[in-house]
């Protein structure tokens, strides 16, 4: 995907400054993303413990950032690069924000 060499972590993404939308507000559409990928390819295993923090009634968005950044690195190969695209698509849709 042109434009995904510059996808930064959400741990880092979700803090920063300036922001054109809602950075926080992107993060369930991301989990679920993540979830129903980590679902189609059979590595649920993988996401229990995004499973177990978004169910929690305090989580921080920091704290599910973080969570995805670490499965992203749990798993490799195509699914990695599938996370990753994701991560991107939502980064780049922020930059191209007309609002």
């Amino acid at each position: 995907m042109s434009g995904c060499e510059n996808t930064k972590l959400l741990k880092i993404w979700i803090k920063e400054k300036n922001q054109k939308i809602c950075r926080p507000c992107t993060l369930p559409i991301l989990v679920q993303w993540y979830t129903s990928e980590l679902k189609e390819v059979g590595k649920e295993d993988v996401g229990k413990n995004l499973v177990v923090l978004t169910e929690k009634e305090n989580v921080t968005p920091d704290e599910v950032a973080e969570e995805l950044d670490n499965i992203k690195e749990k798993v490799d190969g195509p699914l990695k690069a599938r996370l990753k695209e994701f991560d991107c698509t939502i980064q780049i849709n922020e930059e191209n924000y007309q609002g």
